[in-house]
């Protein structure tokens, strides 16, 4: 059953936002003509992504749990994991919008996102010797203050999801990484990342995950708005 593991976490992470996808108040099935052509581009860049940094050693997988399926050098399992993830992110948001209308003012989201990014640029440069840690956080940094500027609606109730994100997120990667099995399904190189972990988690993690969402709710709600779904709130 090992090898069913990395499948059962991804159909785990998805299978209740998947099913309350049709409840009638938050019918998120209705909005999936924005999500999916937002997960396509996103989670083709990040395969891509994927792709080359497994090629170069930076991360990798063990096939003991792994169903043997692959795309390319990436396990199936892996490639899911950029719908599958996405999917949840913006089920979750579209929950909390519609039982929690109040966020926090847009001036101290824009203000979280630059300071956030700026810091995130600051440890790029000081670490890019570390191909995972300085891509984590250019990427990151650039993607949060490019919309902080440009965008700032986009980022009404991001902080709320992620935050929220986060607990799944500790669970299903800290099991990815190693916690609560022997060994781990994802492995890093310890010469491309700073070595800082969260448990088992290093904290690049965080910060490639958020710019994963914060890219995909962008398009989504662009998507959206072109679509007539609902405009940017």
């Amino acid at each position: 059953m090992e090898k069913w593991l990395y499948l059962s976490l991804i159909i785990f992470t998805v299978l209740v936002p998947f099913v309350r996808s049709f409840e009638p108040r938050i019918a998120f099935y209705k909005k999936w003509k924005a999500f999916f052509p937002a997960v396509a581009i996103i989670g083709l860049a990040f395969i891509l992504w994927d792709i080359k940094f497994t090629e170069m050693g930076v991360w990798g997988f063990n096939p003991t749990y792994l169903s043997g399926l692959y795309i390319s050098n990436l396990p199936i399992e892996e490639c899911l994991f950029f719908l599958v993830i996405p999917y949840s992110s913006m089920f979750v948001y579209e929950v909390f919008e519609y039982f929690f209308k109040k966020d926090l003012p847009e001036r101290i989201n824009k203000t979280l996102a630059i300071a956030l990014g700026l810091i995130n640029l600051a440890v790029a440069f000081q670490f890019s010797d570390q191909a995972y840690t300085f891509y984590s956080q250019l990427i990151n940094g650039l993607v949060l203050i490019l919309i902080a500027l440009a965008r700032p609606k986009i980022l009404k109730g991001f902080w709320r999801m992620f935050a929220v994100i986060l607990i799944g997120f500790f669970i299903v990667n800290g099991i990815l990484t190693g916690s609560f099995i022997e060994g781990e399904v994802v492995w890093y190189s310890s010469a491309e990342i700073i070595g800082v972990r969260l448990g088992t988690i290093p904290v690049e993690d965080v910060f490639y995950g958020m710019s994963l969402i914060l890219l995909n709710l962008f398009l989504y709600k662009v998507f959206k708005q072109r679509l007539r779904i609902d405009w940017i709130r």
